[in-house]
């Protein structure tokens, strides 16, 4: 994570294949395995944003959406749910076609439905909720959700200012 996060892609990458083996290797597999898998399939997925690779990080997202009972792991859950959200929004700007667009569109409504089954019952866990619903925007089925997206921002990054989470709070 470190290394993605300072930029060393080709260093990044490298350590998630090593982790991906140790992991195997250690044969904590199946949906209980939540806790274990997660926080590599959500660093899979960030990698693959870093990459410009929005189509593939959805790809990650979703499989582990069908993969794993992310409501039983919402310490793992939220930061999952957070860069899938993220590559969702990514992907319209990105996105040559209508079908990609809708596939985008589609999982951010799993993942929002998805957010709405799981805790979030203490401090860490509120701030991603929060940063959940900055990243996955304003849901169209609401009314008049215009005009707040910058509030959904604010409280965010005051959530995680308040955790002394600096990282987070200026993502």
């Amino acid at each position: 994570e470190i290394a993605l996060r300072r930029g060393d892609l080709i260093d990044a990458q490298a350590l998630t294949a090593a982790a991906r083996t140790a992991l195997s290797r250690a044969g904590h597999i199946g949906r209980k395995g939540g806790q274990y898998h997660l926080p590599l399939v959500q660093l899979e997925a960030e990698l693959c944003l870093a990459e410009g690779r929005q189509a593939d990080a959805q790809d990650v997202v979703a499989a582990a959406v069908d993969r794993f009972d992310l409501v039983r792991d919402p310490r793992y859950a939220w930061p999952l749910l957070n860069v899938g959200a993220r590559a969702c929004a990514a992907a319209p700007a990105a996105a040559r076609d209508r079908a990609a667009a809708q596939r985008a569109g589609d999982l951010l409504t799993q993942l929002r439905a998805l957010a709405q089954k799981l805790e979030s019952s203490g401090p860490v866990q509120q701030a991603n909720r929060l940063t959940f619903d900055a990243e996955a925007g304003a849901d169209p089925a609401a009314a008049a959700a215009g005009g707040q997206a910058l509030a959904r921002w604010d409280a965010a990054a005051a959530a995680w200012d308040g955790l002394a989470q600096p990282f987070e709070r200026a993502t």
